[in-house]
């Protein structure tokens, strides 16, 4: 049973409302606002619609709600959807200095010829990508995501993870992939504090005054000391 309450307001944030001062552009005017096709792509993957399907939905929603409004059309629906850039809205937002968890994962692409090949057992090569992820610890909310190709390392997206964070976190936490000079550098110049066990070959380089190689030592030093139970310990 689905049940969904649709305000009469609703053509306030659906309908592009003109009047004398609003700015044409040449050949036909949107009809529909970005808060609209927001709406129904929620409807499309929440209810895993095609967009044939979200069409005959939306009317559907709107007749059985009482409202003479019209729905766009699935033409509308996909040239719309392809040239916005969505973003879902964050369930919460982080509190001030928050703790963020950056990964890896790997995902199997699966095209059409799958079953295919598991009938014929065809031993063509696994296409995969990786996904990127930043988790707040508190509220385990994915914060950012970045989708590479499966030959692309870890430490080569950790800027674009820190740039899809709404606002500088207190620490970063990853494992030993994201033990470079580049991301001490970027905790340094950002002011947060990054933690990432220092990897087995990890040497202390005092010939350096830099500030975030001068942080990264002090990891090794104690690392290479104490050992690795004792230095995340220290970190937890």
């Amino acid at each position: 049973k689905l049940m969904l309450c649709i305000s009469p307001e609703i053509a306030r944030s659906w309908y592009v409302a003109y009047d004398s001062h609003s700015k044409r552009t040449s050949g036909g005017q949107l009809k529909y606002t970005e808060r609209c096709l927001e709406d129904i792509m929620t409807l499309k993957y929440l209810f895993g619609l095609a967009y044939r399907h979200l069409e005959g939905f939306l009317q559907g929603l709107l007749t059985l709600a009482g409202l003479d409004l019209p729905a766009p059309d699935r033409s509308t629906i996909n040239y719309r959807a392809n040239r916005m850039q969505f973003k879902l809205p964050r369930l919460v937002n982080p509190k001030a200095g928050y703790v963020v968890s950056i990964d890896s994962t790997g995902l199997k692409i699966h095209g059409q010829g799958e079953w295919n090949r598991k009938k014929h057992q065809q031993k063509d090569q696994t296409n995969w990508v990786k996904m990127h992820i930043a988790i707040d610890h508190e509220s385990m909310q994915i914060l950012a995501v970045e989708s590479t190709a499966n030959d692309v390392q870890d430490p080569e997206v950790f800027n674009k993870l820190i740039n899809g964070l709404p606002c500088t976190p207190e620490t970063v936490m990853g494992d030993g992939a994201y033990d470079t000079f580049a991301a001490y550098e970027r905790a340094d110049s950002d002011g947060f504090k990054l933690v990432t066990p220092p990897r087995e070959n990890a040497v202390v380089h005092s010939d350096s005054n830099l500030p975030h190689i001068q942080t990264r030592n002090s990891h090794v030093a104690y690392f290479l000391e104490k050992g690795i139970y004792a230095w995340a310990a220290k970190n937890d």
